[in-house]
């Protein structure tokens, strides 16, 4: 299973289109949305070199991307 945290992308400007952070065992990407059909939870998780973030966390292996929209499932 890979582990999904998805948090608010708050260096996006007002004109940008990819608002959402979506780090997928540790590897991020942007996304403009997230659709999520899995269970989910609140975490909070230490950053190296950012400090604590909190995230909606998951878990799946069905990580799917239409254009720059995660689909999760």
């Amino acid at each position: 299973m890979s582990k999904i945290n998805i948090r608010y992308n708050t260096k996006a400007k007002e004109n940008d289109t990819l608002h959402w952070r979506v780090v997928i065992n540790g590897v991020e990407s942007l996304a403009s949305d997230v659709e999520v059909n899995v269970k989910l939870r609140t975490t909070k998780d230490w950053i190296e070199g950012v400090g604590w973030k909190w995230h909606i966390s998951c878990e799946s292996d069905n990580i799917q991307w239409q254009g720059t929209k995660c689909i999760i499932r």
